[in-house]
């Protein structure tokens, strides 16, 4: 299900960074370190706060919740079995994980696609040539299976129009056979009671070539 909402969206780009190339940039790049932090508040006073944490090996969760006033904290932990991107010469991509959460009895499996380009130089920025990375996300595929009896407890397709979902990712680090990326991105957007929402949302990766 889309979401559309009148919004004002402000990418928070980082000043280290380094420079790549295609020819460096297309891999399969094995994602052995990845952190994620997002934030969510409301103009009522609601809040939601999300870390993950994942290895090449497993995964951990956390997360805070106010809503109404009441205080919810919860956590899960679970195995990463794969969790691969895929970037081609094309300019095509790839992103595929897959995750067992042993104490819901589940296996989460999920993968994005679309088109990449590096960004053009902005006028009066301080990144150079090859230093960011637009992700466009044409395709959102997720499965969540109950191990137990292998029932399918959801299964999801989401499409989307060029430009219409987008990651920039700033490479931060660029080694022989390493990449480290990240990616800062705040969004504000109205409600349907008038008031001004924010989400905000962090990652750090470590790629190493496959």
């Amino acid at each position: 299900m889309k979401r559309i909402t009148i919004c004002l969206l402000s990418v928070t780009l980082l000043a280290a960074c380094a420079k790549t190339n295609k020819g460096k940039l297309t891999n399969e790049w094995k994602i052995t370190s990845y952190q994620d932090e997002s934030y969510f508040t409301s103009s009522e006073g609601d809040v939601s706060n999300v870390v993950t944490t994942m290895t090449e090996t497993s995964l951990s969760q956390s997360h805070h919740m106010t809503d109404n006033g009441n205080t919810y904290d919860t956590s899960n932990e679970g195995t990463v079995n794969s969790h691969v991107l895929t970037i081609r010469k094309d300019g095509t991509w790839t992103w595929a994980k897959d995750i067992t959460y042993a104490s819901f009895d589940q296996q989460y499996s999920s993968e994005q696609s679309g088109t990449w380009s590096f960004t053009g130089k902005s006028k009066g920025d301080d990144f150079k040539k090859n230093e960011r990375i637009l992700f466009n996300i044409l395709s959102i595929k997720s499965k969540t299976v109950h191990i137990s009896d292998q029932e399918v407890m959801s299964e999801d397709t989401e499409t989307f129009l060029t430009g219409e979902n987008t990651m920039i990712y700033t490479v931060s680090e660029s080694k022989r056979k390493e990449l480290q990326l990240e990616f800062d991105h705040t969004m504000t957007y109205i409600n349907l009671s008038g008031g001004t929402d924010t989400e905000k949302t962090a990652q750090k990766l470590t790629l190493k070539e496959n």
